[in-house]
């Protein structure tokens, strides 16, 4: 294999972890930030596990009008036993003081959506590739499958 398949191969997905701290850091500010965003971004567009936990839980809060900061958070999680998961009280806090001003939360929102589209993109491109190094079969039934 070429030194350049091997960059390509050890290359991290597309992300920006300090986007993701910074939304969900803005919405322990303000709890009205996730009303912003809560169309434009799902759990799954993070690329960080623990990430897409926590805003599972933050729109979980949001959804039965409970506050959304680092005590219901932390509560929620140690009672579904993920506390430590999200790396405990100390990383919801840090996510509390990481994000200065809520008002840029459109703008995270759209950093991490980028990059999960980019992702998917890949997982995409990547799924073809495998489909296309099946010679033995049919070549109509491997387009319907891409």
């Amino acid at each position: 294999m070429s030194n350049m398949s091997n960059q390509i191969l050890e290359k991290l997905p597309p992300q920006n972890l300090e986007a993701e701290q910074h939304f969900l850091g803005s919405i322990l500010l303000d709890k009205d930030a996730i009303i912003k965003v809560g169309d434009m971004i799902r759990p799954d567009d993070f690329y960080d596990s623990k990430h897409r936990l926590l805003y599972e839980i933050m729109i979980e809060l949001y959804s039965k009008h409970e506050p959304i900061d680092v005590v219901s958070i932390s509560n929620l999680l140690k009672e579904k036993n993920k506390l430590e998961q999200v790396g405990g009280r100390t990383y919801l806090a840090k996510l509390s003081n990481v994000a200065i001003t809520p008002t840029s939360i459109v703008n995270y929102a759209h950093i991490i959506q980028k990059k999960a589209t980019l992702r998917r993109l890949l997982k995409a491109a990547s799924e073809i590739t495998e489909l296309g190094q099946k010679e033995d079969e049919e070549v109509d039934a491997l387009l319907d499958n891409a």
